[in-house]
């Protein structure tokens, strides 16, 4: 069990040692900022007076020199130099944005990034108002001062903003706490002072205040899509800004799931879950925290699901099944068939009897009943049997309607008699 936890407790101090070591190789390839200071007097001086500006490189303090820069211009004599930079006997002429930046000579060049600028006014009356680095933050405090050149005792102040006063105090200041928009505007103040049996007054130049948010306010991601597949890997993102730049500040991320924190707060903006199981569904938010100013925000809350992978699905093509249909076109000749005419049947009787024999025409006989047939004669038959023979032949041939185109078809009056009806007359010729 001793052997166990020691595995396991060298095992812990590796994987602290590989996240310290990637966190540090992190911080080395972002880029440095340089940043500049007041170090003595002040950023809102008079003509005459002076004020010396300090540049640095946060985290690497040694091995630098710096190049200055007034409004992006380079300053003549203020390349390569050291860290201080210092206005003596200050004009008018001198105010404006100044910014540095650093560089160094190792393994290879290396320069920062300019620093933030930083605003010097010299005011060439008596008084002057001295307000914090503008944009100020949306929520924060800030303070303004009224001074007077040669720091005389005042009498009274008189603070103004857009031309409303706001305060009239002996005290040279005015505090405003919770900034909102509704704080932005020109301001100025009005100082009295007087030495023995003398009198003086008079009023600062306007300065314009304007309020900003800070942070933009943070939103969370599933860069690897939602619902999380289990196995696979989950990646969150945080992203939020500093809308101010403010030398020195920096974001740093916090991961939660519900409500519970995930991993020690940090300047990565992502979290990486390496294999998402069912344990890591739930409800996830990021906090990102400004250092040194204690400001915070909570992003938007993401409703993260972890579901089976489904298994890959191969499609068949479908294939439409194709029937080949073969075709015969038949010609339909509009003339008549060219049938083989065949000789008409002669009666059974006829091969025994010769066509001349003279036949003895029968009187019908008499009878009693109402319902009698007529009688013919064996010439009379063969005559009735020809003609039946021959619309038989015709008919077969298709061509019933018109026998010829001489011969017209047989009235309705005389009907023909049946091969039946024939055949008994056969039959009774054969008897007489």
């Amino acid at each position: 069990m001793a052997a166990m936890a020691a595995m396991a407790a060298q095992a812990l101090l590796l994987l602290l040692v590989c996240a310290a070591g990637a966190r540090t190789a992190l911080l080395q390839e972002e880029p440095l900022r340089a940043e500049v200071r007041v170090m003595h007097g002040d950023s809102e001086l008079f003509v005459g007076d002076r004020v010396t500006l300090r540049c640095s490189v946060p985290g690497h303090p040694s091995g630098w020199s710096y190049n200055w820069y007034k409004a992006g211009v380079p300053l003549v004599g203020y390349s390569n130099t050291g860290s201080m930079y210092t206005l003596r006997a200050a004009s008018p002429l001198q105010s404006g944005p100044y910014a540095c930046q650093g560089q160094r000579r190792g393994t290879g060049p290396q320069r920062t990034q300019l620093s933030p600028p930083l605003y010097v006014r010299v005011c060439g009356g008596w008084v002057s108002l001295q307000a914090p680095l503008q944009p100020v933050i949306l929520g924060r405090e800030m303070t303004l001062s009224c001074r007077v050149r040669g720091n005389p005792r005042l009498e009274e102040v008189v603070f103004y903003k857009d031309g409303r006063e706001l305060q009239r105090r002996p005290h040279p200041q005015l505090h405003l706490s919770r900034l909102s928009y509704q704080d932005e505007g020109a301001y100025w103040c009005r100082a009295s002072w007087g030495q023995q049996w003398r009198w003086s007054s008079a009023q600062s130049p306007a300065v314009q205040v304007s309020v900003k948010e800070m942070l933009t306010e943070p939103v969370l991601e599933v860069l690897t899509g939602v619902p999380a597949l289990r196995g696979r890997e989950m990646i969150l993102s945080c992203s939020a800004q500093l809308i101010v730049a403010r030398p020195g500040l920096r974001l740093r991320y916090s991961f939660r799931r519900n409500d519970h924190r995930l991993a020690v707060d940090s300047s990565e903006d992502t979290h990486t879950v390496l294999q998402a199981d069912r344990r890591d569904a739930g409800d996830y938010q990021c906090k990102v925290t400004v250092d040194g100013l204690g400001l915070a925000k909570w992003s938007n809350s993401v409703q993260v699901e972890v579901m089976d992978e489904e298994p890959v699905k191969t499609e068949v093509p479908h294939v439409t099944p194709t029937v080949a249909v073969e075709t015969q076109t038949v010609e339909l000749s509009s003339s008549p068939p060219n049938w083989t005419e065949l000789p008409p049947l002669a009666p059974d009787w006829a091969e025994s009897s010769s066509l001349d024999t003279d036949w003895t025409e029968l009187s019908p006989l008499d009878t009693e009943t109402e319902d009698t047939h007529p009688v013919l004669s064996a010439r009379d038959a063969e005559d009735v049997f020809n003609d039946t023979e021959s619309l038989s032949t015709t008919s077969h041939r298709g061509w019933a309607t018109n026998l010829t185109s001489d011969t017209a078809p047989f009235p309705e009056s005389e009907p023909l008699l049946d091969t039946e009806e024939q055949r008994g007359l056969n039959q009774t010729s054969s008897v007489y």
